[in-house]
């Protein structure tokens, strides 16, 4: 399984992309796809197969579209074999997910107050977990 791309839902005020991407879309290279966005409760992740949304306008607020975000978040890993695909797991909650790739290489993607967060190990070690438990990886994500 390889990874072609990685298109986001973005929230666009005035024509620019505000804040972090809403949704993140893993595309692969035989056709399938993951979605990945915050849940509800703005701490978990939610983990899904289904398509991003498509464009629609939010009024005063600005609109929301779908970008190709994949050298943005990953260029170096565009056609990459994935040779794992991980939840990643904090208190018992699923808050993301981690992808290994060919060469030892990560990618992972995780939800932290209410928003989406990526990077590879060091990012991930690095990011302010305001004193809770590093999220570790967890059961595999069956495509």
């Amino acid at each position: 399984m390889r990874l072609t791309a990685i298109h986001a839902n973005r929230h666009l005020f005035e024509g620019q992309p505000s804040g972090t991407p809403i949704r993140l879309l893993l595309r692969f290279a035989d056709s399938r796809s993951l979605r990945i966005g915050v849940a509800g409760d703005r701490f978990r992740a939610m983990v899904d197969r289904l398509p991003l949304d498509r464009p629609f306008d939010v009024a005063e607020y600005g609109q929301v579209d779908v970008a190709d975000v994949t050298d943005m978040i990953a260029a170096h890993l565009r056609g990459a074999g994935v040779t794992l695909l991980h939840a990643l797991t904090r208190d018992g909650h699923d808050v993301g997910v981690r992808l290994g790739f060919d060469a030892n290489m990560t990618l992972n993607i995780w939800v932290d107050g209410d928003e989406l967060h990526w990077g590879d190990a060091e990012a991930f070690a690095a990011h302010d977990w305001l004193g809770a438990e590093l999220p570790v990886a967890g059961s595999p994500i069956g495509l």
